[in-house]
């Protein structure tokens, strides 16, 4: 069974609630034309590999370090950085020009070098035999164990706790069509006057000791 936290007046709490609750019934109305009973997740967003052709995310890994995650440009310039090849032997090589990859003088890879160049160097070259093509394809997902019933908190708990996702995560409105339970708790919360109630809370309940709330 769940613990209430802390909460020393409990007929109080739920008044601040069911306030919390008519506002966010506006803002899931207005901003994000959602129907009630409206619930709010974390979502959030992953690469996953997928067959040439099916993804727009090309990256390259090393088969002898797999923590390495390189772009097609990084992927080139690695090979210099790992003393693979030099800088002359990439531009001078057969593969090097067809594709036209150069450098600046800076030793960094010229910014005119397209990404499809970059692959089809990287596909054919001696110099890239180490690395792994990989085709790749953002993919939403709702973050297990996040669920909040109001617009703020979830904002909130994504402003806190930003370090857990990736920066593209967002609060995500989604409603509860399928749980009549879940309308009715709220319906319920929405609309009853918890003026003229008595809220008693169960002697199990944490921090209460069974007591008897008046209005």
């Amino acid at each position: 069974m769940s613990k209430l936290t802390s909460i020393s007046n409990p007929t109080a709490w739920l008044k601040e609630f069911q306030a919390a609750l008519d506002e966010d019934a506006k803002i899931a109305s207005e901003r994000f034309i959602q129907k009630q009973p409206v619930f709010y997740v974390i979502r959030d967003y992953r690469l996953e590999i997928v067959p040439d052709g099916y993804g727009d995310i090309i990256r390259y890994t090393d088969s002898d370090d797999h923590s390495c995650d390189y772009s097609p440009r990084e992927a080139i310039e690695s090979i210099v950085e790992d003393e693979i090849a030099t800088i002359h032997d990439i531009e001078t090589s057969e593969e090097g020009e067809d594709f036209g990859i150069k450098f600046t003088e800076d030793g960094e890879l010229d910014p005119s070098v397209s990404e499809d160049n970059c692959c089809w160097f990287l596909d054919t070259s001696e110099f890239a035999e180490h690395l792994t093509h990989h085709t790749l394809v953002k993919k939403a997902f709702i973050v297990p164990d996040t669920l909040f019933l109001t617009y703020a908190e979830a904002r909130e708990h994504l402003r806190l706790n930003h370090y857990h996702y990736t920066k593209d995560a967002h609060t995500y409105a989604m409603t509860a069509w399928r749980s009549p339970q879940v309308s009715n708790l709220l319906g319920l919360l929405h609309s009853i006057d918890f003026d003229e109630s008595i809220i008693k809370l169960k002697l199990d309940a944490q921090s209460t000791e069974g007591k008897v709330v008046r209005p």
